[in-house]
């Protein structure tokens, strides 16, 4: 069979000669149909799935379906082929079938970085099904092993660069967790942003435990009670201070179990807690200095006490990160781009040294 496009009713007249040409395999253990789909004839493997669905079923001698088949193919074939007839029930199964290596016709899309093929092949699912069920099934998807173990999840959550129409459709099917970060921290660098988060929340761990012993305003010599301890600033101000402790020690444990943990999916979901809890920490800490300082200032020095209040709340606010990425590094680009912000020069220790020589 070549690239020609067979009429219906020639196809139709060869299967009712011949009831086993359907199913019969050529030379190279192909069926029509899986050479259809091998050259690219869209329109004949629809004709032929019509004719004998069974048929589709057949997979070559590797082990491989019709949709292994098809991650060869260029990506506007693929949609074509879901548009028209990809959506069938018995096609669909076939997805789950894996081939002699234990791969998945997603497997190989994602080994080939086929993002396209792969985004279609898990918008397969029937129209009818509700968007719980399409998402049970893109998960049982994701979650077949190959040969080495290697499930597509675990494919996704080492690709650093996958294209945003393909993270959005995780997103919008809760798929995103556990198998991407939604923080973007990449899977290859756990180890790495866990022992760099440890290092931030063990400093706010030894602030805030200071802070709590070294209160503003000192403390009643005769009693060891703090000053301030009725003045509502204050105790919000201890409060927000054993909330950043007990936050960044939450971190911390988390991160051990990080390290501790073997499965990839527990890693990303706990670094992504992690930095949750490490920004509330954060705020709680900034919360802190203004409370510390507003009780000390608030009556000799009130407009000390306004300033901070509105500079750590604005910083606060500035600081999230959609405001920051969207707003402020593409700021600082122009900035640097216009020449009214440059980076410092740095000589080189090459010519340090040869000056210090000289000298």
């Amino acid at each position: 069979m070549d690239s020609v496009q067979w009429p219906r009713n020639v196809i139709k007249k060869v299967q009712n000669v011949n009831e086993e040409a359907a199913i019969s395999r050529d030379q190279d253990g192909l069926t029509p149909i899986m050479r259809a789909v091998q050259v690219g004839g869209i329109d004949t493997v629809k004709i032929l799935d019509e004719l004998n669905p069974e048929a589709s079923k057949i997979v070559d001698i590797n082990g491989q379906t019709l949709w292994h088949k098809l991650v060869n193919q260029p990506s506007y074939m693929i949609e074509k082929f879901v548009n028209d007839i990809g959506k069938k029930y018995h096609l669909i199964d076939l997805f789950k079938i894996q081939n002699k290596e234990g791969k998945t016709p997603l497997h190989l899309a994602l080994e080939s970085r086929c993002f396209t093929h792969a985004r279609l092949f898990l918008q397969c699912a029937p129209d009818e099904w509700s968007s719980t069920k399409r998402s049970e099934w893109m998960i049982k998807l994701l979650e077949i092993q190959d040969g080495d173990g290697i499930t597509s999840g675990d494919r996704l959550s080492s690709i650093s660069d996958l294209p945003q129409d393909f993270v959005e459709l995780l997103r919008r099917h809760a798929l995103v967790v556990g198998i991407r970060s939604i923080w973007g921290v990449p899977t290859s660098q756990i180890s790495e942003y866990a022992n760099t988060m440890g290092v931030v929340a063990a400093l706010i761990t030894t602030i805030t435990f200071t802070a709590a012993f070294t209160v503003p305003g000192g403390l009643v010599q005769d009693k060891g009670s703090p000053i301030f301890i009725r003045k509502a600033a204050f105790q919000a101000f201890m409060i927000s201070d054993i909330l950043a402790m007990c936050l960044s020690m939450m971190v911390l444990f988390c991160l051990l179990w990080v390290v501790a943990t073997t499965d990839k999916r527990k890693s990303v979901v706990l670094i992504d807690f992690s930095m949750f809890l490490l920004l509330l920490a954060f705020y709680a800490t900034l919360v802190t200095f203004m409370t510390g300082v507003y009780v000390t200032t608030i009556h000799d020095n009130p407009w000390i006490a306004i300033i901070t209040l509105i500079l750590c709340s604005l910083l606060m606010l500035l600081m999230h990160k959609k405001f920051v990425m969207n707003c402020l590094v593409p700021a600082v680009e122009v900035g640097l781009r216009s020449g009214w912000m440059k980076w410092p020069k740095v000589r080189s220790m090459g010519n340090s040294n040869h000056h210090q020589r000289h000298q």
